[in-house]
């Protein structure tokens, strides 16, 4: 937790002076600084609020000022800023005012969960984010009783869904519940169970959930599934009823499907091979990625323990634990450092895949995404990483805050 506090307290594409940003945007200024949810900022802030010090309550307060002050007339939030905190566009012509609709419901998830945060210390939540939050979540029940779904994409300016279809606003559901929990209304439960309804029967049930992630249009997915399972949980918490726990089962066997069960050989002299990496708990983002990774993009996993105490089913704390305590040894530390692939950006396009350059150390703190058990960037890349820093720090995070302490004695 120390080695990641430090890297994000002290790289500017981490703070940027105002706001806890993404954790993999490579050259500030250059790419989106900020995202609302997915491999967005609040995951870093929620986390290092909960397990930080005074410094990262107040960088975390910054960011939750940042996120309200961003939010649109709709209700929703952009997609992207940059590092001065202005939005940018990165989904191409013609999608200058489009936002994908799980990054505010992850967003808004995580803002609940900063609010518990200041009730356990008995300090007031600023009324400008209860308002906002109300706002955003009304946002989601409009949408919702307009359409009939949520979709994928929402064209700001339009106040219409862009794309539709796809489970890609599943976390939705834990918003609303956590929206009917601190606003007492009953039209967000209402939402939410038929959001949880529409999600199962459309989707899971069918043996599929897709659209979570930003960058694999609607493929299949393990993210959306995920968000899914912690909506279904939230559901019974709030209803007791036992139809939303069974259904929980089913998506949390589901979501298996997704994590690596086995240890992979990776080739003696690739970095994991040297390095001795465990492939068991990695986890396949979506079928358009052909590599697992270090933890669940972005979140910490706690969903899976709080089915196993729900049932008893020891599956379900097996998959928790194996997910949760892999992730670690694919931290690049001082005292264990981790090598890139050393393969040049330009290399490709040269035609120089082979050539070998001076490795490169991946900086301490940093998880590349990377767990490659197949040549499908080539036979180079096997058991291999590129250096940089991506979603995985926060997601570890995440697990380290809220899932670790429910291993311990």
């Amino acid at each position: 937790f120390a080695i990641h506090r430090d890297r994000a307290n002290h790289l500017s594409w981490s703070w940027t002076g105002g706001f806890y940003g993404n954790v993999d945007i490579g050259v500030a200024g250059k790419a989106s600084a900020w995202q609302p949810g997915w491999c967005g900022a609040l995951a870093l802030a929620f986390a290092l609020m909960k397990g930080g010090g005074e410094l990262e309550w107040e960088r975390g307060r910054s960011s939750l000022d940042f996120l309200f002050s961003m939010q649109h007339a709709t209700g929703l939030f952009p997609q992207d800023a940059d590092a001065d905190g202005k939005a940018v566009n990165m989904l191409g012509s013609g999608r200058e005012h489009w936002a994908m609709l799980r990054q505010t419901c992850d967003a808004l998830k995580l803002a609940f969960k900063c609010f518990s945060l200041f009730d356990d210390r008995g300090q007031e939540i600023p009324n400008a984010w209860l308002a906002g939050a109300s706002k955003a979540a009304d946002a989601l029940v409009h949408i919702w009783e307009k359409n009939g779904q949520w979709g994928q994409f929402y064209d700001l300016e339009k106040d219409k869904i862009a794309v539709g279809g796809s489970t890609n606003a599943a976390a939705g559901i834990s918003v609303l519940v956590a929206a009917y929990r601190r606003f007492r209304q009953g039209r967000y439960l209402e939402v939410a169970k038929a959001a949880g309804e529409l999600f199962y029967i459309r989707d899971a049930a069918r043996g599929y959930t897709c659209g979570g992630p930003g960058d694999a249009l609607q493929s299949p997915d393990s993210e959306s599934c995920y968000a899914l399972l912690g909506g279904l949980l939230d559901l019974y918490d709030a209803t007791l009823e036992s139809t939303w726990l069974a259904r929980a089962r089913h998506v949390a066997n589901l979501f298996s499907s997704w994590v690596v069960p086995y240890n992979y050989r990776f080739p003696p002299k690739s970095e994991f091979g040297k390095l001795n990496m465990h492939t068991v708990g990695t986890v396949f983002a979506n079928t358009a990625n052909k590599h697992s990774a270090p933890g669940i993009c972005t979140e910490s996993g706690a969903a899976l323990y709080r089915l196993y105490q729900y049932t008893q089913d020891a599956r379900y704390l097996q998959l928790f634990k194996e997910i949760a305590l892999t992730i670690g040894q694919y931290v690049s530390t001082d005292v264990r450092p981790i090598y890139s692939w050393d393969m040049p950006k330009d290399a490709v396009a040269r035609g120089l895949e082979d050539v070998r350059v001076e490795p490169e150390r991946l900086v301490q703190g940093t998880i590349c995404e990377r767990v490659n058990m197949s040549d499908w960037e080539g036979p180079r890349c096997i058991g291999g990483v590129f250096n940089g820093n991506c979603w995985c720090q926060a997601a570890h995070l995440l697990t380290l805050v809220d899932a670790m302490p429910l291993l311990e004695p």
